[in-house]
This record gives C-alpha cells, structure tokens and sequence, in this order.
C-alpha cells in the first residue's frame, strides 16, 4: 500500500499565496500540531520506507511523522510541487487581476493538462514525474511519500479522474499492480475521517 500525504500547513497557505515547486514557507503551529498527529496515525499502517520532496516544508513534516515511524527517508526532486513559474508568491485571489495569469488559471481549470504559468509546469509535465518516481518503487512494502497537494490533485485527475484539493496533512492511498500501473486510489484526510 502507498499513502502520499501533503505536506502541514504552512504560512504562505495560510496567507492563501502561490506555492510550487519554486518557494517555500515553514510550517504554521497547526502544521505542526496535524503532522504529529498524522505520524501517530500512520504508526498503525507498518510503513516500510519513507519517501520525502526535498522542498523545505515536506522535509519538516516528514521529520515530525518520522519521529513516530524511525524509517529511512529517501529525498527526490521528482517529489516536489508543480512549479507555478511566474504566479509564485502571488496571493490566490489577486490571480484574478492579472489578465494572463486568470486566463492560465481558468485553462486549468477547465482541465487543460498542457497549460502552464510562465516559468512552471503544467500538470503533463507533473504527471509524468511522479510517474517516473512510481516506476522506482517497490511494489511489496507498504511506502510512505511526503509531498505536495498540486502534484497529489494532478495525479488522481489524470489517473482516476478525481479533482478535489487535497487538504494539508491529507493525502491518498493506492496501490500499483503487477504492470506497474496505479489502482484503487482513494482520498483521505485526517481531520476528517479513518485512513482505510
């Protein structure tokens, strides 16, 4: 079994910016409170290994779980958040007063797989690294991967055609069969259900 979570909340989510691949902001208190609390957690699942993003805010809430689990962490760049390019550090709701980058947006949302910020990535590009990733991964230990909420939403969009924001310190739970495709993906979040 896989479960990829997304990173604590952190100041610049509470701020409501943009932030990807390209920046970074340290965890709130509640960050900090619901990574413990998810380590605890997922203490009962028998995690094998742990695979973290390099960015600073997935490093911090994979050391909070992992003071519960004692696994290795093996750190990846594949792992980080979909760059934003030049939409980076803008508040969400100022997008909408920038022409280009409200336009960007709404392709987006609309379900436009190759549109991208100036700079950054579109959710293809994104896709297919956490693919690659997916491909290096044991397929018999039960894994755990700190990541991001874009590239986790990018993810279940493509493979499973399931579109919701993934909350912080909420992820999801999969499994990769013997052709190494993903199945059986399912959200959850910590604060409001079991993990099943």
């Amino acid at each position: 079994m896989i479960f990829a979570i997304r990173h604590g909340e952190t100041l610049w989510n509470k701020e409501g910016r943009v932030q990807g691949g390209g920046s970074d902001s340290p965890l709130t208190k509640l960050g900090i409170e619901t990574a413990h609390e998810l380590g605890k957690r997922l203490k009962e699942y028998n995690i094998d290994v742990i695979y973290s993003s390099d960015l600073g805010r997935a490093k911090q809430t994979t050391d909070i779980i992992n003071s519960f689990l004692h696994k290795k962490i093996v750190y990846s760049e594949l792992l980080r958040e979909t760059n934003y390019g030049i939409a980076e550090g803008i508040k969400s709701s100022d997008l909408d007063n920038n022409i280009e980058l409200n336009r960007i947006s709404n392709q987006v949302d609309a379900g436009d797989n190759n549109a991208h910020f100036k700079g950054g990535e579109s959710r293809n590009t994104v896709y297919n690294r956490f693919m690659v990733f997916l491909n290096l991964l044991p397929i018999d230990k039960n894994v755990l991967i700190s990541t991001h909420g874009g590239i986790l939403r990018t993810f279940t969009k493509i493979s499973a055609d399931i579109d919701k924001k993934i909350p912080n310190c909420g992820g999801i739970q999969f499994e990769i069969d013997q052709d190494r495709r993903p199945c059986h993906i399912n959200l959850f979040n910590l604060l409001e259900k079991e993990i099943k």
